[in-house]
């Protein structure tokens, strides 16, 4: 490698670790970051592979984090630095094994994917981003090392749905490569049978966690989908031709790969196509989807031409084009206008729960949630003797067993049930609910014939939220 080429890899890594770690040092983690380690905190790894159901993920990532969790140490900086090593070595990789062009390469670093969304957000998706890289760049060698690729194919499988949708025709073609080079004396029988024993026990736990019907669907329709995966990539309507330019490219690239992967290679066109249509059909009819899960949609077409390059000749006018076009659209994601918004996600949950603790009586209180999102809130409030209990639940926040159905209660305050509210209420602590702001700042009540409810506000804090003290009185 020429010297120069060396300092700009190095250059282009210092400058990408600069600002992610700027940017995960101004970013409080949100609510699926608390939902994940709260769950890894009060579980154990049996029950968290059976809630998994629920989750709508699989357990890699909450394993990961688990000891973390259950020591209570320094949250959320374990789970942040870790999150963050994933990206940074599935970027190595992509340097190191990646058949682009440099300039490609550095689209690819600094487009939202992977300079605002993965790194900064302590998720599941970062460690399944790392495998699906280690599979492509074993793809073409899958039958030389096959216990190896399996054990990939079987971690990245069980890290989320997105990449789970990535592993799964991979498999399909991993299996079919394996059945007909053992037929042909290509792969030893012992290879053949830990292999092939490997993927059947990493389909049977994956069967375990998400097999069947999950308890929840919340689908939206093209108009929405569309909506939503825009306003993330796309910008206001005063930069038109910005959109203009990325919906050139993104339609042109999708086109000319089906057409590219047709001609050259069909086992890679399926990988592709399987990916989009599943990400397509769970966004449009099970789950409607967020940016962290529409960057699939290009990481996926991104890695399908990896696997494409390192089988033809990169020099041809068509690949040429590919290349040309799939460098086109991470550059303009590189000044997509999430990336300015996404660090933050309008939820302040640090300087909520500081705020918090500077009230009397805070410390070793109970604090009713009305919002799941509040959530965020109690990781950073875990050694304080502050209790956190769900509205209607009248369970300690950590056991929501599926806050999938919180989500979906309703969630206009004045509707809320004095009934269910009241079995949440501790009779020897000071009572506090933390709920969305309520017009005017008065005292208000609730009452049904057993109970009356009073609160008493007590703080405005960020995020729209409003602390109120209760006061339980109960109906003769």
């Amino acid at each position: 490698m020429k010297l120069s080429k060396r300092i700009f890899i190095i250059m282009t890594f210092l400058l990408w670790g600069l600002i992610t770690v700027l940017r995960i040092a101004f970013h409080q983690a949100w609510f699926d970051e608390a939902h994940a380690y709260m769950l890894a905190q009060n579980y154990s790894l049996i029950e968290l592979i059976s809630k998994m159901n629920d989750e709508g993920h699989l357990f890699v990532w909450y394993l990961l984090i688990m000891p973390f969790a259950k020591l209570k140490l320094w949250y959320p900086y374990p789970m942040q630095i870790l999150n963050w090593l994933f990206v940074l070595i599935a970027l190595i990789i992509m340097w190191r094994k990646a058949p682009f062009n440099d300039v490609t390469k550095f689209a690819i670093t600094f487009s939202y994917p992977f300079l605002a969304q993965l790194p900064v957000l302590a998720r599941c998706y970062s460690v399944g981003v790392l495998f699906l890289f280690v599979l492509v760049s074993m793809y073409k060698n899958s039958i030389k090392y096959p216990v190896a690729y399996a054990i990939s194919l079987i971690i990245c499988a069980n890290t989320s749905l997105m990449a789970l949708f990535g592993v799964f025709p991979l498999g399909l073609l991993f299996a079919y490569d394996m059945i007909k080079a053992a037929l042909r004396n290509e792969v030893s029988k012992r290879n053949f049978i830990i292999s092939s024993s490997i993927c059947i026990a990493g389909v049977v736990l994956v069967l375990w966690q998400i097999g069947g019907a999950v308890s929840y669907s919340v689908p939206t329709n093209m108009h929405d989908f569309s909506s939503q995966f825009t306003k993330y990539f796309y910008f206001s309507g005063k930069y038109m031709l910005a959109n203009f330019y990325n919906e050139i490219i993104n339609a042109g690239l999708f086109l000319y790969t089906i057409v590219l992967l047709f001609i050259k290679d069909k086992r890679i066109l399926f990988f592709w196509l399987f990916t989009y249509f599943a990400m397509l059909y769970c966004f449009l009819f099970r789950y409607a989807g967020a940016s962290q899960h529409y960057v699939f949609f290009t990481i996926y077409i991104m890695l399908a031409y990896w696997m494409l390059f390192n089988k033809v000749e990169k020099n041809m006018k068509s690949v040429v084009v590919a290349e040309i076009l799939l460098c086109l659209m991470f550059v303009g994601q590189i000044f997509s206008p999430a990336v300015k918004n996404d660090v933050f996600f309008g939820f302040k949950a640090k300087t909520m729960a500081d705020k918090m603790l500077t009230i009397d009586n805070m410390k070793n209180s109970r604090v009713i949630l009305f919002l799941p999102k509040a959530e965020s809130v109690v990781p950073y409030m875990e050694n304080t003797g502050t209790e956190f209990y769900l509205y209607n639940w009248a369970l300690p926040a950590s056991n929501c067993e599926n806050f999938f159905a919180f989500l979906s209660l309703n969630t206009d305050a004045m509707y809320m049930s004095p009934t269910w509210l009241s079995r949440s209420i501790s009779d020897d602590k000071t009572n506090y609910l933390l709920i969305p702001i309520i017009k005017g700042d008065d005292t208000f009540a609730f009452e049904d014939r057993n109970y009356k409810l009073e609160f008493i506000p007590v703080a405005k804090l960020p995020n729209n939220h409003k602390l109120f003290r209760i006061i339980k009185h109960t109906k003769t």
